[in-house]
């Protein structure tokens, strides 16, 4: 079969519903060490993919020239092909082959495969430009470019190129590629920009109701896309799965962005606090709770990738607007693993409930309480609230916050404290008190 009868077997528009993710508590008993990324010399480090074997690619700045890296355990790996002039490396597979894109000597913009030492250029034949942005275990790639007349996205593997376009789309690009060989990337349809899936011959169209625009960035082996879009209202990101959109904005956020998911379904990404202030961290979605992530003594962060033991990459700016550099976050047991921490309404009052699955050396709880997500937090509970679990067994907690004023939003955060007296904060989740007429206000 050729490659025009592949990419014009037609466009499957899926069904679907839709869930919003708007008021769920918004962090995890998971804290993390973090290891900062800059190499000794350099401007600054942009991380974009990490494998299981925590071995991390991105693209970095020496002051004159934009280069590909790899980090592996403390180590960096240089990379620019053979008389480029530049490169970035964006995705890396479980053995270790690197993908990216640059400019060679001529000026010309090209794909690139690193494997053990040995760069192979990717441009499919007649195409003006190419770049490579993913690659699966089996070594297959996907990028886009221009034939010339068009941007396109395109699949390599083993020196042969498929054109990736959606029927009747004006543009389309390839991000990345499960190990099943399903494609996701995104494109214009002539009106609306949009995301796709392909899979074996089949596209498949991706755009959240009413929204205007959506783009995808990350796919697991289940299938889970992620990416991120523009509401009505706001910029947000989201999950598709067989059908079912799921918006990510964490509460009390303006905007939101998902960039990758790892095969056990956990999301991250970035975004802002308000439209007014630039500052941000990026975030960790799973099962309906957030985690902030955002290095000790940064201003802004951006999580962009994340592997399969839930070891986190991104950048961001340790001061504001001076230097920008990576991280990797890597998941440490904690005293206290947190199932949830929950904010509920009422009237005059809001019910604030937590459950653990375990406690370690925990001597019990605090809870604080602001008007705004980012504010002056004060401590609510006039005692610390007693630890029941153990290290076997959680617990179920429950506090009431009462003389609250209805219709006003409040934001609060839960301590725990261990025996040390050394004290984990979590949260803020938050929830907005109204009159509501009969029993159920109550």
């Amino acid at each position: 079969m050729s490659t025009r009868q592949i990419i014009l077997r037609g466009i499957s528009i899926v069904i679907i519903c839709i869930m919003v993710v708007s008021f769920t508590s918004v962090c995890r008993g998971v804290e993390y060490n973090y290891t900062e990324i800059l190499p000794p010399g350099w401007e600054r480090a942009i991380p974009h993919s990490i494998n299981n074997n925590g071995v991390v690619v991105g693209f970095v700045y020496d002051n004159t020239t934009e280069k590909g890296f790899i980090y592996n355990s403390g180590t960096y790996t240089e990379l620019l092909p053979p008389g480029w002039l530049t490169c970035r490396a964006y995705d890396i597979n479980g053995s270790g082959v690197v993908v990216g894109w640059g400019y060679d000597g001529s000026g010309a913009e090209k794909g690139f495969i690193y494997s053990s030492g040995t760069y192979t250029e990717l441009l499919p034949s007649g195409w003006e430009w190419a770049d490579a942005y993913g690659i699966n275990d089996s070594g297959v790639v996907v990028g886009g470019g221009n034939d010339g007349i068009t941007d396109k996205g395109f699949i390599y593997n083993s020196g042969i190129y498929t054109e990736l376009l959606p029927p009747g789309w004006a543009d389309a690009w390839a991000y990345g590629i499960n190990d099943n060989g399903v494609v996701i990337g995104g494109g214009d349809d002539g009106t609306i920009p949009k995301g796709f899936i392909y899979n074996g011959g089949t596209y498949t169209e991706l755009l959240p109701p009413e929204w205007v625009w959506a783009d995808t960035w990350g796919i697991n082996n289940n299938g889970i896309v992620v990416g991120t879009g523009e509401s009505v209202t706001e910029a947000r990101g989201f999950i598709y799965n067989s059908g079912i959109y799921t918006e990510l904005l964490p509460s009390g956020w303006w905007q939101a962005e998902a960039y990758g998911v790892n095969n056990n379904g956990v999301v991250i990404g970035g975004g802002r606090y308000s439209e007014s202030n630039g500052s941000g961290s990026g975030f960790i979605y799973s099962n309906g709770i957030y985690t902030e992530l955002l290095p000790p003594g940064w201003w802004w962060s951006q999580a962009t990738g994340i592997n399969d033991n839930g070891v986190v990459i991104g950048w961001g700016y340790d001061v504001k607007g001076i230097i920008n550099k990576g991280f990797i976050a890597t998941p440490q047991s904690t005293l206290i693993t947190l199932n949830s921490f929950t904010a509920t309404a009422k009237s005059g009052r809001v019910i604030l409930s937590w459950s653990t699955a375990s406690e370690i050396n925990n001597a019990g709880f605090n809870l604080y309480r602001s008007t705004s997500a980012n504010g002056e937090y004060i401590k609510i509970n006039n005692s610390l609230i007693p630890a029941k679990g153990s290290p076997t067994q959680g617990a179920s907690y429950e506090f009431i916050d009462t003389d609250l004023q209805n219709r006003n939003t409040y934001y609060y955060k839960l301590e725990d404290i261990d025996l040390n007296g050394t004290s984990t904060m979590h949260g803020p989740v938050n929830a907005t008190p109204k009159w509501v007429f009969g029993i159920f206000g109550k």
